[in-house]
This record gives structure tokens, sequence and C-alpha cells, in this order.
């Protein structure tokens, strides 16, 4: 490390050490990297995991961590100007979040994912899908909007006609068959306390733990669904980042547009104390609660957590992970990550190499194997055509028409996929014509367009239904399907 530099976290200035004083060790660190990259960038990051030595788990929750650092800095793609910003601009995590911002943005094809995630975003949102194949259907159509989702799905398969609808609401779940049979409506009180209904055939065929963990992860998931603050969050973890510290790097020269630049960076380290801090600060941020409160809520609803109780020690006793970045003009030029630890060291190396859009020519380096996967991009006028190569040889490659959204993916010599992505107006449209050789029409539609229904009045608690009552239905609706 060269220049010790402490930054003042409101302010972000530099708070200059007296020479007589010795400089503070740096401290923990994070690197909420590669948040999402095109699909090829993403298949380069797993790649690149692959050779990896053994990491045991130090190395997973690395890979964790970074996981859950890309969705909140960003989702997919910002969808902002590159802009100078050199080492200038502001403390290290003000640059950080700018690098982040600049370097993943969204080029032609990632804007579809980008606007996808825009949509859903929202909490309130649309899904149309379709599935056909050898003469076989299915349809799905989703409304989901904050405390209620409506789900409509219908299928032809093998003979078989399904038609059916669910409801979910912040207290049942109803389901309608009365397209399929004459069956009146069918509903479940996830909210209700199962301990007086040790009559019902449910309870004892499903077992009462069972339904309350059910119930638990119903009740948990309807308290989290709807929108998030992007924003919110994402200033709540980046002021958490401002409380470790950083040590300036000496400049580093790197190739970038094919030209030699020279760059200046920072690094710092991050202990498990504080990746679990961090978690918990972006989760009470996003949900209303922490980490143990979510798990001990749970375990209040009667859910069996014993396998995610340990989670905050398991974080809080990894070793130290060592980050380093390096900047040029406001983007990342290089991202580091090391540890050592008796499960196997750890030490990735991710240069962004694009002149224009970074993560375009993007190669991910084991330093502790010397092996290397390399995404790269060409931007011609009407077409967008990245590449994974591994040892110089290329493995998969993804085009993409900027005219009408169509793509095809290979690996190797064989077309994996082909279809059309696509935005317009309002919705993202998602088109696969072939998988693998195979015809298959597959289409789906993301909108804002939500449309949730309300469940039908009446309907009959299963918790009530006798044995004879299950059987009767089921025995309708198999000779219904069937066209018996």
């Amino acid at each position: 490390m060269s220049n010790d530099i402490k930054f003042d976290p409101m302010t972000g200035e530099p708070i200059r050490q007296p020479a007589e004083t010795p400089a503070p060790a740096a401290q923990e660190t994070q690197t909420p990297a590669p948040e999402t990259a095109a699909p090829a960038a993403q298949e380069a990051a797993q790649a690149a995991q692959a050779p990896a030595p053994k990491k045991g788990k130090t190395g997973k929750i690395i890979a964790g961590v970074v996981a859950a650092a890309a969705v909140v800095t960003g989702g997919v793609f910002g969808a902002k100007s590159l802009t100078d910003g050199g080492l200038s601009g502001g403390s290290p995590v003000d640059q950080f979040r700018t690098a982040v911002e600049n370097t993943f943005v969204a080029d032609d094809m990632t804007e579809s994912f980008k606007a996808a995630g825009d949509i859903i975003e929202d909490g309130t949102y649309a899904v149309d899908a379709a599935i056909e194949a050898q003469g076989q259907k299915i349809t799905v159509r989703v409304d989901t909007e904050k405390g209620g989702m409506s789900l409509d799905v219908g299928a032809k398969i093998s003979g078989m006609d399904v038609d059916a609808t669910l409801f979910v609401d912040d207290k049942k779940v109803t389901v309608d068959l009365s397209k399929l049979a004459d069956i009146e409506p069918l509903s479940y009180d996830y909210t209700s306390d199962k301990s007086d209904k040790g009559d019902s055939y449910l309870v004892k065929t499903a077992g009462a733990d069972n339904l309350k963990t059910i119930d638990s992860m119903l009740q948990m998931i309807q308290s989290m669904s709807g929108k998030q603050d992007k924003d919110k969050i994402q200033d709540s973890f980046y002021k958490k980042l401002e409380e470790l510290d950083y040590d300036e790097l000496e400049e580093k020269e790197f190739t970038i547009g094919g030209e030699k630049v020279s760059c200046g960076g920072y690094e710092t380290t991050m202990t498990g104390e504080f990746i679990y801090d961090l978690m918990d600060t972006v989760y009470e941020e996003a949900y209303g609660k922490g980490i143990s409160d979510m798990m001990d809520e749970l375990a209040d609803m009667g859910a069996d957590v014993s396998d995610t109780e340990d989670i905050e020690s398991t974080l809080k006793d990894m070793d130290e992970i060592d980050v380093k970045y390096y900047l040029n003009d406001g983007k990342f030029a290089m991202l580091n990550f090391a540890t050592e630890s008796d499960d196997g060291d750890v030490d990735v190396e991710i240069y962004f190499e694009g002149k224009d859009i970074p993560w375009h020519e993007m190669t991910i380096k084991n330093v502790e194997s010397d092996q290397e996967v390399k995404l790269t991009t060409e931007d011609k006028d009407d077409e967008l055509v990245y590449a994974i190569e591994t040892d110089g040889e290329e493995q998969a490659r993804l085009e993409y028409s900027k005219d009408d959204g169509s793509f095809k993916a290979i690996s190797g010599d064989e077309t994996v996929a082909e279809g059309k992505i696509k935005v317009e107006g309002d919705t993202v449209k998602v088109e696969i014509d072939e998988i693998s050789g195979q015809d298959v029409s597959l289409s789906c539609d993301i909108s804002d367009d939500a449309d949730v229904k309300a469940a039908p009045e009446g309907a009959k608690d299963i918790l009530d239904m006798s044995e004879a009552d299950f059987t009767a239905i089921a025995t309708q609706i198999m000779s219904k399907m069937y066209g018996l």
C-alpha cells in the first residue's frame, strides 16, 4: 500500500494523518462487483469459477456476497453516460459507486433486460407466457400488485385439458377450477391457527409441521412483496461501505480500448463481521427486518430454520477479503478479490478493457491457477456479437440483431437457442423458436398492465374437507382432464 489516507464518511474529504502517527490498518471491504453483465458476461463469470482451487466456506461466501451486492448496486444495467472521475470525484466509495454506474451501462440488447427489471421493480406487473412443443401447449398469465396476485393456467398435454385460476391475497390462497369441472372454489387460509384442526384430513395427511412451514413461507413472501425503494437500498449499502478504511494505490498500467492507460485506485479489507453487518443493513432497508430477525420470525411462525440459524456465525467467522479497484475516468479498469484461508486461497482479477462500454471487453483471471476467461464483443452497425473464450478458443457465442431483436446462441458448433427479445412500447417481448435443434414456440411478455382478479366469494375451506370430499374432487378433475 502506498499513501495511507482516511476519508471523512460525511464529507468524503481526505483526513491526513500526522507524520508521527502510524497509519491505520486497512479494514474491511467488499466489491459489489460485476453486477449483471450481458448473458454472455454472466457465463464468463460462472466459467471463471470453474478452474478455481478449492474454495471452501470463504470462497463460496465471496461469490454470495458479490451476487448480493450486484442486486443492491443496480439490478441489471444503469443508463448512465460515461463521465470523468479519476481519483478526484469524492470519497473512494463515491468513486466506486460512480464506477459501478459507468461500467455496467446497457447496450442495445441488455437494455431489454433493464426495461424488464424496471417493470418488475415497480411491484405491479403482468407476465403473459406460452410454450408449445410437439403438440403440447401451456399458457400462463400472472398479474401482480402489492397485496395480491392472480394466476391463470391453461394446458393441453397428452389429451388432457387444464384450465384453472389461482388467487393469492394477504390471507388466503384460492383456486377456481370451475372451467375444468363442476367444482366450487377452494380456499386455504395460510394465516389461521391450525392447532385446533387436528381432526382435519388435510392436517392429518400433510402434517401440522409441514403446513406451518408452508404458512410461514407464504406469509414471509407476502410481507416482502411489492415495490422496493432501490435508491434507499443502494444508499444504505454505500453508506455502510463508507465505514471502511481505504488506502490509495500507486498507479498501474492497463490496456483499455487497445491503448495503455495509467490508472490509480484504492484497496481495503472486509472482515466477516463487516460482511454480516453490510448484508443485515441491506435486508433491514429492503424488508424492514434484518437477517436474524427474519430467521427468528420464520421460527416463530413454525418454520424449521435449523439449517440457517448459524448464518450469522458463518459470516462473522469467515476470513478477511482484500479488495482492490483501479479506476479509469470514472469507470473500473480492474477489480481484485483475494483471501487466504485454510480452505484454500482465492485470488480473482477482473479486467474491463472495452473503450466505450467497459464490460464489452472483459477478462476474468484466476491468479492461483493462471487461467483466464474472456468476453469479447463485436459491435457492428446492425449487430452485436458476444463471444466467450478460454485459453484463446471460442466456447460460446451470442449474435443479436439491433434491428429486430433476433438472437442466436451458439455453443461450439451447435445452435443452443434462437429467438427474439425486444422492447415494444411499455412491454418487453421474448420469443424463442428453437432450443437445441428442437422446434419450440415460447413467448413471454412482461408489462406494467397488471389486472389482478378478485377471488370468488364463498370458497370452500379445504381444512374442513373430508377424505371423501378430496377423493370426489380428484375423480371429477381426472375425468374432465382425460375427457372421460
